[in-house]
């Protein structure tokens, strides 16, 4: 429900396959909700790593392609919430309709990118999710949405100290982060991880506030990159200090 004039919300996903979520319209002539309606997919270390290739990035480091394939936490994640990370985090690849009339009820199935709408009027809808009968499926958390800034940050955490991972997997990684920070309309999504330097990364990147002594993105990714500390203990979904405590993006 928006009272007042919103924003869209960051392309993201949070409810998996074979669940599906239903939207009741409450209100008349709202915008519905935008989804990626394309082939694009990333659910695979390969897929990742392709698609890293083909974009500004160029190829990963050999180690750091190793070190992911081993990571199972990693594997699991792209898995399932990876098509995030295989498009821009804009809205150029995304539909939806864009008047809905009371009453009207809308359907995607898990897994999909999808994103609330931009609306400048009051907008209500009522939120549910369903799966089929006895299919043993994890309760829906609706707190876990991962965008493509959120998941990239998780996989920088989970990568930083693994073997094999030196200052130049470090920097590919952030330069993989701050790509997608720049690109997401989303703001404050450094509230997400908590306090430390791994949420001041994402702060400085997205408002483009560089130290002293580091005065330009790629010094600053540098600097951050050659820090063994960096990402000790950050995981998206926690209560950053002094920001936002809500985790729906």
């Amino acid at each position: 429900m928006s009272y007042e004039p919103v924003p869209a919300q960051a392309p993201h996903i949070d409810l998996l396959p074979p669940s599906y979520q239903f939207g009741l319209a409450l209100t008349d002539n709202a915008p519905g909700t935008l989804f990626h309606q394309g082939s694009a997919h990333i659910r695979t270390v390969e897929a990742l790593t392709d698609t890293w290739r083909r974009q500004r990035f160029g190829a990963p480091p050999m180690k750091l392609a190793q070190a992911l394939a081993k990571e199972q936490r990693a594997v699991d994640l792209l898995r399932d919430f990876g098509d995030v990370l295989a498009l821009p985090p804009t809205y150029d690849s995304m539909t939806n309709r864009s008047s809905v009339s009371t009453g009207s009820l809308i359907s995607l199935p898990g897994g999909v990118v999808h994103a609330g709408p931009q609306a400048s009027a009051f907008r209500a809808l009522i939120f549910f999710s369903a799966s089929p009968k006895a299919c043993g499926v994890e309760e829906y958390d609706p707190d876990t949405q991962y965008s493509g800034v959120l998941l990239s940050g998780h996989l920088v955490s989970l990568m930083w100290s693994q073997e094999g991972v030196g200052f130049e997997e470090r920097r590919y990684l952030l330069t993989m982060l701050a790509s997608q920070i720049e690109g997401c309309r989303s703001k404050g999504l450094w509230s997400h991880f908590s306090e430390g330097d791994f949420s001041e990364f994402i702060r400085r990147i997205e408002r483009r506030m560089f130290p002293r002594g580091a005065r330009t993105r790629d010094a600053y990714i540098a600097s951050c990159a050659g820090q063994p500390t960096l990402c000790s203990s950050c995981m998206p979904f926690q209560d950053g200090g002094g920001g936002s405590s809500e985790r729906v993006v």
